[in-house]
Order: structure tokens, then sequence, then C-alpha cells
């Protein structure tokens, strides 16, 4: 649940904030919980974080703050490719209006999108019109 004065973390920044109020449908509420669409307006503990926060970034409560990963497994499917996914390939992932630079540290497997099969395990590359985990 959430609700005013609340102290959170915005993520990933780690930055702390206070709710000074919850909007649903234009109208303050006096509490939100799981499922609610709100809007959230809140005071920045450190104002020198503001240029840093996003659309895009989340808000976590402090005792069960949400991890922050640097690693993660994706699978992807590889249209026109220019030049085939090498392990190593830098490459910029896109999440909602947001993006970050990554680096391919591994091709798992290359498989059929239609049945799930396994096609080749640990390729050295990813082509055109691949279905790949990385």
């Amino acid at each position: 649940m959430l609700k005013k004065d609340s102290k959170l973390l915005i993520l990933p920044q780690n930055t702390q904030c206070i709710v000074k109020d919850i909007l649903q449908n234009g109208e303050k509420v006096k509490r939100a919980i799981l499922g609610d669409n709100v809007e959230v307006l809140i005071k920045l503990l450190d104002e020198t974080y503001f240029e840093t926060i996003k659309y895009g970034n989340v808000l976590s409560s402090l005792a069960y703050s949400i991890p922050v990963t640097r690693r993660f497994t994706m699978e992807a499917l590889a249209l026109d490719l220019e030049v085939p996914i090498l392990k190593g390939t830098q490459v910029v992932i896109y999440i909602g209006a947001n993006k970050a630079e990554a680096v391919i540290t591994k091709i798992n497997f290359i498989y059929n999108p239609a049945t799930g099969v396994v096609i080749k395990k640990n390729p050295k590359m990813v082509r055109s019109n691949d279905c790949a985990e990385i």
C-alpha cells in the first residue's frame, strides 16, 4: 500500500523521496493499493538527483527494495542484420521510453520459435532471422 508521507526509493538511482500526494483520475486519494493506476507527486530528499529522474524509473519500498541487476537473459529475434551479433557486441536496449547500453556476454542457443526446439547450443553468432537466448 502507498500513502501520503511514505518514504520511497527511486530506482535505479537509489534516491530517496517522500510521497506528497496521490492522484487517481485527477483527484487526491489517501492511499493506493496493488493494481491502482495513480499519479504520485513526490519530493526528493536530495534535489541534486532531479535531472536524473526519468520516465520508466521505479518507485520501491525502503524496507523491501526491488533488486537492480546489471545482467539478465533475454530471448531475441534478429531481423535484418547487416552484420551478425557476436559475443562482445555492444547493443542498445530500449525499455519503454528509456534506453541502456549493454554488451552481449554469451549466446546460449538458437532455437526454432514455432516449436521451441533448440537448433544449436553455444553458437558463435546470431544471424538475420535467428531466434536466440542471449
